[in-house]
């Protein structure tokens, strides 16, 4: 995929002899590794047209990212927030990052897509016992490359201590 940079300053220009077509745009990359782009715009009831060229770079390397919050056979409770981390990087920039949760290891569902890259997110852990949950967190660049990861297994259930009631006794007895 290409990344386009660099942007010149937009440039009005006379084609002589050409009827232009409105709010069309036309692009061409170079062999110089320069896209040129000539538009149409509407401007005091007549047209103008504007050139503009930039950079372009082409990116095929995808992100890394790996999980950093949970071990395998970790114990995590049920219905209570959890803080879900990650690294993830990309020699350009990584765009967006999606959250996946599986309860039973294998398929997937969406907890939060479009998240920045700040490498952290609050999850409401579902109220289920499982011992085969999993995570996996997806990375994608602005060029559309993606890397995605997995979690090895890990535990939710109810680890919150039992309530005890003391019956009898009940203070009056010697």
């Amino acid at each position: 995929a290409y990344t386009a940079s660099g942007w010149s300053t937009p440039v009005q220009v006379s084609i002589d002899g050409q009827r232009p077509t409105r709010d069309g745009t036309s692009a061409c990359l170079a062999g110089d590794c320069t896209v040129h782009v000539v538009y149409v715009a509407p401007y005091d009831a007549h047209d103008e047209v504007w050139y503009n060229w930039a950079d372009v770079t082409y990116d095929s390397e995808p992100p890394t990212v790996e999980i950093t919050c949970i071990e395998s056979g970790e114990v995590v409770s049920r219905a209570t927030e959890f803080e879900i981390t990650w690294n993830a990087s990309d020699n350009n920039a990584v765009a967006a990052v999606k959250i996946e949760f599986s309860e039973e290891g294998e398929d997937f569902t969406v907890v939060s897509e479009g998240e920045d890259n700040d490498g952290t997110y609050t999850w409401n852990v579902p109220d289920v016992d499982t011992e085969q949950a999993r995570l996996k967190i997806s990375a994608e660049d602005y060029t559309g490359n993606e890397t995605t990861t997995v979690s090895d297994t890990f535990i939710i259930r109810d680890t919150s201590p039992p309530v005890v009631t003391l019956l009898s006794p009940n203070g009056g007895e010697r």
